[in-house]
């Protein structure tokens, strides 16, 4: 739920295996994207951005694996949580200052309070709009692979470095150039 401003979520550590959290930028895809690497383009395209959290974990000791491994460990995806929504209008008159602010945002991660890392959408490929681009391209270069389509959530790869969360830990963001909502969650 919403206080102060920033959204709050709760999420069980039990039945998770070395997990990390990762700061993300998620779209939620309005039609079906063309190829471009058109950040305004692309933005017409987008029904909604969203700030999350991904929990990624590893059923390998130390998180050494090879790319088949992670494959097989389902992507190492845990848990997804998606923060309030900024709706993107389709014909949205700040496209450009928003194309603009997805690649140079910055991000604070905090553990209890507590700075613990820093990033922003330029570690996304200088965007999470490249990101998009990026998976776009791959897509389409897959024979007989589907497209992407009008809602299918994209999340966009993590913003700042992935750390390792425990039980009865809290973690925020603190988002600084973005129109979103800090995040909290809290490990039960």
């Amino acid at each position: 739920g919403e206080s102060d401003g920033r959204f709050s979520a709760s999420l069980s550590h039990s039945g998770l295996a070395q997990p990390l959290i990762e700061p993300e930028i998620a779209f939620r895809l309005r039609s079906r994207p063309p190829v471009t690497r058109d950040p305004e383009e692309l933005l017409r395209h987008i029904e909604w951005m969203a700030h999350g959290f991904e929990v990624v974990q590893c059923h390998f000791p130390g998180w050494k694996f090879a790319a088949a491994d992670a494959v097989a460990d389902g992507g190492l995806h845990g848990s997804y949580i998606v923060g309030p929504r900024r709706r993107i209008p389709r014909r949205d008159p700040n496209v450009k200052a928003l194309a603009a602010a997805l690649g140079s945002f910055t991000i604070t991660l905090l553990k209890n309070g507590e700075p613990a890392a820093g990033g922003g959408g330029a570690n996304v490929l200088d965007s999470p709009l490249n990101a998009l681009a990026f998976l776009i391209e791959t897509i389409e270069g897959l024979p007989g692979h589907p497209p992407l389509a009008a809602g299918e959530i994209i999340t966009t790869g993590t913003l700042t470095k992935a750390l390792p969360v425990a039980a009865g830990e809290t973690w925020s963001t603190r988002i600084e150039g973005l129109p979103l909502s800090d995040l909290e969650l809290r490990f039960e």
